[in-house]
Formats: C-alpha cells, sequence, structure tokens
C-alpha cells in the first residue's frame, strides 16, 4: 500500500498492507501532500462562470456536450505513456481564468509541505513511470484501463519540472491571473515533473508497481505495491509552488474529458457554500459523466466541524494510524526514559555522553550557535524534520520535536532527520519538561536501534490532525464518509526532492514515509479502482455505498476504533461518526456489498434546490436549468446517502427518513435489520425484513427516530451515536447514524 497526504497540516502516515486483487480499471488522482508544517487555509478562490455556452468548461455544460473547453488563460500539462514507450508531455485545452479578484486557493492535505503528484511506479522517479493513459477510450495493447491522476507535479520520469507547493499557516495566498502550472524561478520546467515528491508518494499508493524491496533507510523494508497496481495512472499537473483552483478545475476537466474512471484528490480549501465552491461544483460536473471522485477530508483535526470537501457526491476521506512504528529514545539526566519515533538511520546506544538539552521555538532566528552549540535542542511547536537542518547549521548536536497538545492516546508521526533527533507525544513532552524546569543543568542522550516494530499498538486509531464533522455545510449529510491508512505511510519518492522536503537536504530517496489524509485518499481511490473493474456498470454512488457500507467500526484486535485526538479527561474516547465515517475501509468486502444506496445527478439537483438556491447558483451546477421542478420530501435528510444524520429539537421529536437499497448480489436474498440507538432514542424500521430475488431489483424502507418522552432532556448540541445495519448470513449493510439535540 501506498498513501496520499493533503491539504492540512497532518503528521506522517503508516500503512498496514493488505494484498488486494488486481485491477485494470481507471482512476485519476489530484493530489498533494504537505509535509510537516501545516499548509494553510486558503483565503480566496478564482471564479469560472463563463456567460456564453461555447466558453463554458465541461463541468458546466450538459452531460451530451462534446466541446472542448476554450476559456483563456492556463494550460494544465499532462503526462502520457504507453507500456514500454517513452514518455511524452503535451499541453490540454485552455482552462478557465480567475475572473474575480479574490480567489481561494485549495490546500494539499499532507502533513508536511508540498504536494505534487507523479506518475511514478513504486520504483522510486528513477524507474520507469507508471503506465498512463490520456483516454479510456483508447485501450492499451496490455489491456489495462486508464488511471488519472490531477495533482501539484506529476511524471516522474523525463525533464525535471514543475510541481505543486503549500502555503505557510498564517499566510495568504496570492491571487494570480495567469496559471500557477506556468514555469517560475524554482521550477523552470513547464512539465508535468515531480520535483516535490507527493505526487509520486500518492501516485504509487493507488497503483504503484509491486517491488520486492522498498524503504526509507532500512525503515519498514520489505515488499510493496500499489492497491490497484494493474490499473493505468493518467497524471494532471494542478499546481506548481503555488495553486489557483481555476488550475485545478482545469485538470478535472482535461481529466474527464480524456476519458477518466476515477479522480484522487489530495487537495482541500475553505469549505463553503457549494455554489461558491469551484471544487465541489468541478466534481459535480465529474459526477454527471459518471466519473468517480475521492477527496481528502483536511488536516485541520481534532477541532470539530473543520472537514473540507462536504458535498454528498464527493467522497471524503479521514485518517486513520496503523500499527508500524520506529521507536527511539531519549535518556534524561534523572534516568527517566521517554519513549519516542525517529527515521534517523545511524545507529547508536545510550552512554554515549549526555548532552546538554535546551528549549527553543526552533524559529529560524532563535537558533543560532551561541544559543543551541553542542546542544540537543527541543522544540516546543512540534517543529519537524526540516527544522533539523537550522539547529545543525547552528551547531545542535540533535532536536527533539515535542507535541505540546496533551491527547488521551499518544499518537506520533516518525520524520527523517538528518541529525540525531525523535519526536515525542504530549505525555512524554510533558515528562521532559518537568524535567527541565526542575534542574539547573538537564541533560540526556539518545538510543536509536533504526528498528521496524508492528503488531504491538492499538490500530487503527482516527489520526488526531484528521479533520472532523459535523459537515459546516449541509450537516443533514454525514461527513468524513470513511478513513484509511494515512499515517506513517511508505510509498515512492521524487529523486528530485530531499526524504525532508527540505530545499537545504542533500538527500536522496526512492521511498518516503510521510503522514496526512493525503496519503488515505489514494488507498481509497485505488479500492474503489478494484470495485470499478468488478463492476464496469456501478455509478460513483453505488461505489461510495459499498466503501462505506462495508467498512469496519472495530480494530485489529476487536475493540472499537479510538480517536487519538481525544482530548484527556474526555468523557468518550472513542471514534465516533463524526471522526470516522461509517468507518475503516475495508476492500474485500466492498467488492460484494450485497445491497447499495444509489443516487444520481438528479437527486443531486433536488438535493441543491431543497437547500433553496437561486436559479442563479444553480445554474453553475446545471446550465441549462430554469427553475428547481422538485426538491426532495423531508427535507436534505432524506437524500438517498448510505449514513443517517438526525436532529431532534424543541419543536420536532420525531423523525422520518426513507432510504432506498439496490440489490446486487447474484442469488436471492433475504435481509433482517438491526438497529444500535441511544437509551432515549426509539428506532422503529418498516419493513424490517427485506426480501430480494432479482438482480439490480430496489427496495424501499423508513425509519422512524423517536425522542423518548419522559426522557432527561439533551443539552443543546449534544451528539450521539448508533447504527442501523441489514443482515444475512452472507452480507452485512451497515449505515452509521448521527443523532443531535438542538434543543
Amino acid at each position: 500500500f501506498s498513501s496520499l497526504s493533503s491539504p492540512h497540516t497532518p503528521p506522517s502516515p503508516r500503512s498496514p498492507r493488505t494484498p488486494l486483487p488486481r485491477s485494470t480499471s481507471s482512476l485519476i488522482l489530484p493530489a498533494r501532500a504537505p509535509t510537516s508544517s501545516s499548509p494553510t487555509t486558503s483565503s480566496s478562490r478564482p471564479s469560472s462562470t463563463p456567460s456564453s455556452a461555447g466558453t463554458r468548461p465541461w463541468w458546466a455544460r450538459t452531460p451530451t456536450a462534446s466541446a472542448t473547453p476554450t476559456a483563456p488563460s492556463c494550460t494544465v500539462l499532462r503526462f502520457v505513456s504507453r507500456t514500454a514507450r517513452p514518455s511524452a508531455w503535451r499541453p490540454s485545452p485552455a482552462c478557465p481564468a480567475c475572473t474575480r479578484t479574490g480567489c481561494t486557493t485549495p490546500r494539499p492535505q499532507g502533513r508536511r509541505g508540498s504536494w505534487a503528484s507523479t506518475t511514478t511506479s513504486a520504483r522510486g522517479q528513477t524507474g520507469s513511470s507508471a503506465t498512463a493513459s490520456s483516454s479510456a477510450s483508447s485501450t492499451p495493447a496490455s489491456g489495462r484501463s486508464a488511471l488519472a491522476s490531477t495533482t501539484p507535479g506529476s511524471a516522474p520520469s523525463g525533464p525535471p519540472g514543475g510541481a505543486s507547493a503549500w502555503t505557510p499557516r498564517g499566510s495568504t495566498p496570492a491571487c494570480a491571473t495567469t496559471s500557477s502550472s506556468a514555469p517560475s524561478p524554482s521550477s523552470p520546467f513547464s512539465s508535468p515533473r515531480d520535483i516535490v515528491g507527493h505526487g509520486t508518494h500518492v501516485a504509487s499508493t493507488a497503483a504503484g508497481s509491486e517491488v520486492s524491496s522498498a524503504d526509507l533507510f532500512k525503515f519498514a523494508g520489505g515488499r510493496a505495491s500499489g492497491v490497484a497496481r494493474m490499473a493505468r495512472i493518467a497524471m494532471y499537473k494542478a499546481c506548481n509552488r503555488g495553486c489557483l483552483t481555476s488550475d485545478v478545475v482545469a485538470a478535472i476537466d482535461a481529466a474527464v474529458s480524456d476519458g477518466v474512471d476515477l479522480i484522487s484528490m489530495s487537495l482541500a480549501s475553505r469549505p463553503e457554500p457549494f455554489y461558491d465552491d469551484l471544487l465541489a461544483v468541478a466534481t459535480f460536473g465529474a459526477e454527471r459523466r459518471g466519473v468517480f471522485v475521492v477527496l481528502a477530508g483536511g488536516n485541520q483535526g481534532p477541532e470539530a466541524s473543520v472537514i473540507s470537501n462536504v458535498a454528498p457526491w464527493m467522497t471524503t476521506l479521514g485518517a486513520a494510524t496503523t500499527d508500524r512504528v520506529f521507536p527511539a529514545t531519549l535518556w534524561l539526566g534523572n534516568g527517566v526514559v521517554l519513549a519516542g519515533q525517529s527515521l534517523y538511520n545511524i545507529p547508536f546506544s545510550q552512554g554515549a555522553g549526555m548532552v546538554p538539552l535546551v528549549g527553543s521555538s526552533c524559529g529560524s532566528d532563535d537558533l543560532t550557535p551561541d544559543k543551541v552549540m553542542g546542544k540537543v535542542v527541543v522544540c516546543s511547536d512540534g517543529a519537524g524534520a526540516s527544522a533539523g537542518f537550522y539547529v545543525q547549521r547552528a551547531g545542535g548536536a540533535g532536536m527533539v520535536s515535542a507535541d505540546g497538545t496533551e491527547r488521551f492516546w499518544d499518537s506520533v508521526m516518525a520524520q527523517p532527520f538528518n541529525l540525531p533527533g525523535l519526536l515525542l507525544s504530549s505525555t512524554g513532552a510533558k515528562k521532559l519538561d518537568d524535567y527541565m524546569t526542575s534542574v539547573a543543568y538537564p541533560v540526556a542522550s539518545f538510543a536509536f536501534t533504526c528498528d521496524t516494530v508492528t503488531g504491538e499498538n492499538r490500530a487503527p486509531m482516527v489520526a488526531g490532525f484528521s479533520s472532523r464533522g459535523p459537515n459546516p455545510i449541509a450537516p443533514e449529510i454525514l461527513k468524513p464518509d470513511v478513513i484509511a491508512p494515512g499515517v506513517n505511510i511508505l510509498a515512492a519518492w521524487s529523486g528530485a526532492a530531499s526524504p525532508s522536503r527540505s530545499d537545504k537536504d542533500p538527500r536522496r530517496v526512492e521511498y518516503n514515509i510521510i503522514s496526512g489524509t493525503s496519503m488515505a485518499c489514494p488507498h481509497v481511490a485505488g479500492a474503489a479502482a478494484l470495485i470499478k473493474k468488478r463492476h464496469g456498470g456501478w455509478t460513483p454512488a453505488m461505489i461510495r455505498s459499498a466503501l462505506m457500507t462495508t467498512a469496519g467500526p472495530l480494530d485489529k484486535d476487536g475493540r472499537d476504533i479510538v480517536d487519538s485526538g481525544s482530548a484527556v479527561g474526555a468523557a468518550n474516547m472513542g471514534a465516533t461518526p463524526l471522526t470516522a465515517g461509517a468507518g475503516l475501509v475495508l476492500p474485500r468486502l466492498a467488492m460484494d456489498p450485497g445491497l447499495v444506496y444509489d443516487a444520481g445527478t438528479q437527486d443531486y439537483v433536488d438535493f441543491l434546490c431543497t437547500l433553496n438556491y437561486t436559479v442563479e447558483q444553480m445554474r453553475q451546477f446545471v446550465p441549462e436549468l430554469t427553475k428547481c421542478e422538485r426538491t426532495i420530501p423531508g427535507g436534505v435528510a432524506n437524500l438517498n446517502y448510505p449514513s443517517f444524520v438526525v436532529v431532534f429539537d424543541d419543536r420536532t421529536r420525531v423523525r422520518t427518513l426513507t432510504r432506498m437499497v439496490t440489490k446486487v448480489s447474484a442469488r436471492p436474498e433475504s435481509y433482517n435489520v438491526t438497529v444500535a440507538a441511544p437509551d432515549d432514542v426509539k428506532v422503529t424500521v418498516t419493513p424490517a425484513t427485506l426480501e430480494l430475488k432479482r438482480p439490480k431489483e430496489k427496495m424501499s424502507y423508513t425509519v422512524e427516530f423517536r425522542a423518548m418522552a419522559g426522557a432527561k432532556v439533551r443539552p443543546a448540541g449534544t451528539w450521539d451515536f448508533g447504527h442501523i445495519a441489514w443482515e444475512n448470513r452472507e452480507h452485512r449493510v451497515r449505515s452509521p447514524v448521527a443523532f443531535k439535540w438542538d434543543n
């Protein structure tokens, strides 16, 4: 397995690897992965709403339109290759321009700092690039179908070129009137070449070739491959040391026009109403063409209601930990031993001598020789491996990155330090701080074994950085949809980028270990490609339903998945549907879900009309629309989605929701319902048994949710959770339910 990182600031991922069936389906991966520092929220985004039909991009036209978008301003670079043939680069049609002063820039969803995506195989950028096809309509001689990827930075081989970058937290992206994909002083080549590494990482996670030996500095060594290793990748460069939404939209446009089956995007921007969110508008157009789109939910956790990419036609990912760790030890002068993680690869043991400790903010102005020479620097702000070069330049002997946020579950992301260094959890950081403030001359030494330990830690857990719900735009639609491995993930890396993603780092590697919801995204993109290969006629909603209703709520030891972002003293440490969605994606079960919840373009149009959007706002999605013909009876919560959100208030103590399932199994089946709900909520499902005999047979059911009279009144804003599941001996079709009290 490889992984994608996302536009918010997540940690470095680890990934449990489970062999999956081969796939020949197409996939498009628009992804970028930030580094140890968090990318910032975009403050402005370009809008593209041409007035004439002839200049509308594909997502603003009817599904039957065949014209190529002609709006001026930017060029998307596509990397195209054929098996055993030289790679080539070609420009795509022009894309929409940034037409207003304020342009919101999407963020890459990775933990460290750049968001590039490439078509390299699991062999790394120095090997041959992953097979890619510019069109799903032209079948390669190998019989493999196309897998497209729209991301910052892309192709692994060929002349060096651009890649995407992230915006440091606290800064404001500039709105440019020209494409950010144009050459820049730091990236002089106008090509899809990945010089950042993120694109290579996520592409190989989704569909990298199998290699017998992959590792980073001997860590996480072993056989590795992408999830859908036989899929074909088409990479679309959307960012280049900066990212404009207009460029991302152009990349989606090009990918859909080329006929890709799936799009994977490790990008996110500030949540806004759907009509004002160009990613939502563009992906709506992709859904109209039958293209499945999976996106990173962001790395802004553990705060509530910060999740991005929340439209119901988007499949939204959260990140989960794995049970793989890279232990390192810090011995304090008082005899206390602190356990951390590190990818520093020079083994040595305690006893090499105690070194003075000094605290620092680890800003460039604070790391001066007079302060840190010959000392181990303790970075209080959780600075990553890239800060190690400033420590080293000032003569520091080592560094400790301390997580200052106190959490119940210690979950640390490993990083490739260039000098002796490790990361400590909040628990370890507090013990270190107590020691340093209790003695006049604190000292410590390191112990590195360069080991990879698996199977011992509780996993999966929801990563603390993973963005959470409730949905800030449409609270009745539960987000995230699912979680997937996104912490300490090993995957291919561009030879043009350092493992720390610092320009000062001279090291080059074929593989890297990073973290983020960007890393989770390609895992699910690969799983969706496998489903698409087996069930070619399924709609995007059916694929999303299969992934959600078969997802697992339990960890590897059969216990409830917990939230590593839970604060100490929290009443409930368990992960909820607001943090984990339906649970951890289980690709094998998703191949045969039994029943699915389907929805199409008209359902989403009705959903938008139910939100009371004006005709002008609706025309962002459906240009030919003259008026809303209908809305969803009972409100947007009745959209045929594989999860439920139920809101009680002073006036409404009973909610009735309807769903329709479609049979996708071969044989006649009978399903019985099981329900889990809070004690003060009565749930009645009608009918309680579903009898389905024919393939594609549909059947509806209603669910009455009743807040019990006489029960203790819940405070406003209280949430509780349960599930509804349809079961028989072969299948379990489970939907999470979130209850909210707005008294």
